[in-house]
């Protein structure tokens, strides 16, 4: 009985929940349908476009291959470009430095003999003078000599020469024979010079350079006498030898120094002298 009693509410339920799924379909349906039309309508109107305008879709299409091609070679080559350039560069530097030893400018032939005299002859025979009359100690490189007359020539000559040639490749490594390392009148008439100031950077910078193998050859004698590396502290003997060897340093640089900075600028002088003629 209560069974038969409840159909008709079951049956009312069942119709609205079939109304309301009904109505659901149809919703899905339409929405489907309308995205289909709409899909086809847009390639419809695409190859009508592509159709009427073809140059410009070629162009688009090509321009942006290209775009994309021209970005993937500078991703794949960007490194490379870097790491040729600073090779290059690094190459460039290299034989740049090389050619001062190899291949040197040299303005004036009679410019490399004059420093020669200078820094090997005119600078230690300026320093034992000195010696000489302030009867300072005397450097081990003039130990040994006669008191005879002109005995002080072949020692002062022998350690001269290699005065010189730390010199002369001190000077070569800072173009110190271009004409604008010495000759003021090429500042006025070609335009490249410096005046004073250019002639001084340049002994500056070959002074330097020759200071360095002044040392490295001052280690190097020291250690062919000892047959090794000595150090202060080690011995009293060690220490007054290389006490003497750091004394006598100092004094070679001064006096090459103050030989060669005199010669150049005297010489620089002569060419201003010449410009105001």
């Amino acid at each position: 009985m209560m069974i038969r009693n409840g159909l008709p509410f079951l049956f009312y339920v069942f119709l609205i929940t079939s109304e309301h799924v009904s109505a659901f379909v149809v919703v899905q349906k339409s929405r489907t349908t309308s995205i289909y039309h709409h899909q086809l309508l847009e390639s419809h109107y695409r190859r009508q476009y592509n159709k009427n305008f073809p140059s410009l879709c070629s162009s688009s299409n090509n321009n942006n291959e290209n775009k994309e091609n021209n970005n993937n070679n500078k991703e794949q080559n960007g490194d490379g470009g870097i790491d040729n350039h600073k090779k290059n560069s690094d190459d460039h530097v290299n034989i740049n430095i090389s050619s001062r030893f190899t291949a040197p400018r040299i303005d004036d032939p009679g410019l490399p003999i004059a420093d020669a005299i200078t820094a090997g002859f005119a600078a230690p025979s300026i320093y034992v003078l000195w010696l000489g009359l302030t009867h300072s100690r005397t450097p081990s490189w003039l130990i040994g000599a006669s008191p005879m007359r002109g005995s002080l020539v072949a020692p002062t000559l022998s350690h001269g020469a290699g005065l010189a040639c730390c010199w002369l490749l001190g000077a070569l490594a800072s173009r110190s024979y271009e004409r604008p390392a010495f000759d003021l009148s090429s500042s006025s008439e070609g335009g490249i010079g410096g005046g004073y100031k250019e002639v001084l950077a340049r002994v500056l910078k070959g002074g330097a350079f020759a200071t360095g193998l002044l040392i490295f050859a001052t280690q190097l004698d020291l250690f062919l006498e000892f047959g090794r590396k000595v150090e202060f502290g080690e011995s009293e003997e060690i220490d007054l030898r290389l006490l003497t060897a750091t004394v006598e340093l100092i004094s070679d640089v001064v006096y090459e120094a103050l030989a060669i900075i005199s010669w150049r600028l005297y010489l620089a002088s002569q060419s201003s002298s010449r410009i105001e003629r």
